[in-house]
């Protein structure tokens, strides 16, 4: 006898869903990976293959927002308001540089008493630079330090730099030394030694503190130190989808030629390294008859170590 054959279970309602959920699931996980895919290669059209450079600048009183036309600098470039402030010092100057390859972003500190020359031809401080001449004298003076070109700005005064500590709820630093502010001999504040956290008003204190003689490059570790704890702030508050709304709030805060959309590419190639990939280095200098001088070795050894750019050498 042969053996009956069942008949074919018609295909039920559920059978059909579940096929549908899966191809759906399917078609989700290609359309995220295009997405990342497109986020990526966004990313790397903005990086290209060579280092993009900013040059960030703190000023010691608040940025107003004004445009004047200068006659003399490179043409092209959005300077809204870097000729307005003169006779204001930047207090912190910091050169940045995003490296095509390793996607890490490099912070170069530059002490604000370098002696370097104004944009009359003198000698001077840094910190004179700008009140001498406006964003463009420092980018042009971080050019010729570092034979490097400067691609944007990003101006900041204290106002914003408060406003962005305190929107993080404060930055946890660990203090070496107590610090004291006195007015008219009168104690008005102290920060003690230990593990504390900062916000606004405390931590604009803390990166601008210097102790009688102590030299500019005690600051300089401070405002280092500052700006790692203020990352690794920032790493933990904020995840790559909170990012345009940081971004935008940080837009606010501060005056730069950088393009919004431009940034938040850079900052989300840098996040996806989370603080590996994001260091603080200071400038090589030496001291003579008192006075802070560059380098040259150091500094010439650091820029191959940081930055990158296969045409630097025959263009600068």
């Amino acid at each position: 006898m042969g053996t009956a054959q069942k008949p074919e279970q018609p295909r039920t309602a559920g059978g059909q869903t579940r096929r549908k959920l899966v191809i759906i699931g399917i078609a989700a996980v290609l359309l995220a990976a295009a997405w990342f895919g497109y986020r990526y290669w966004m990313e790397l059209g903005i990086l290209g293959d060579e280092s993009i450079n900013i040059v960030f600048i703190g000023v010691d009183a608040p940025v107003e927002e004004t445009v004047q036309v200068v006659q003399g600098w490179e043409e092209g470039r959005d300077y809204s308001l870097a000729l307005t402030q003169y006779g204001q010092k930047a207090d912190a100057v910091f050169v940045g540089t995003i490296h095509p390859d390793t996607r890490k972003f490099h912070l170069l500190g530059l002490p604000p008493e370098l002696i370097v020359t104004l944009p009359d031809g003198s000698e001077g401080e840094l910190r004179a630079v700008f009140a001498a001449g406006g964003v463009p004298a420092v980018e042009q003076v971080a050019e010729d330090l570092l034979k490097i070109p400067i691609h944007y700005y990003v101006l900041v005064d204290y106002s914003g730099f408060t406003e962005l500590v305190d929107a993080i709820g404060g930055v946890e630093i660990d203090v070496q030394t107590p610090i004291r502010y006195y007015d008219d001999g009168e104690l008005v504040f102290e920060l003690k030694e230990g593990l504390q956290r900062l916000l606004g008003p405390e931590a604009l204190r803390y990166v601008r503190y210097r102790r009688g003689s102590e030299p500019d490059l005690k600051r300089l570790e401070r405002q280092r130190d500052f700006i790692i704890g203020l990352v690794d702030e920032m790493l933990e508050a904020v995840t790559i989808t909170q990012l345009p709304t940081l971004a935008r709030y940080v837009g606010e805060l501060v005056e730069t030629d950088l393009p919004w959309e431009d940034g938040l590419k850079m900052a989300s190639a840098v996040l996806r390294r989370n603080v590996e990939g994001i260091d603080v280095t200071m400038l090589p200098v030496e001291t003579v008859d008192g006075r802070c001088l560059p380098d040259a070795q150091g500094i010439a050894a650091v820029v191959a170590e940081l930055f990158y750019n296969p045409s630097w050498d025959k263009a600068y």
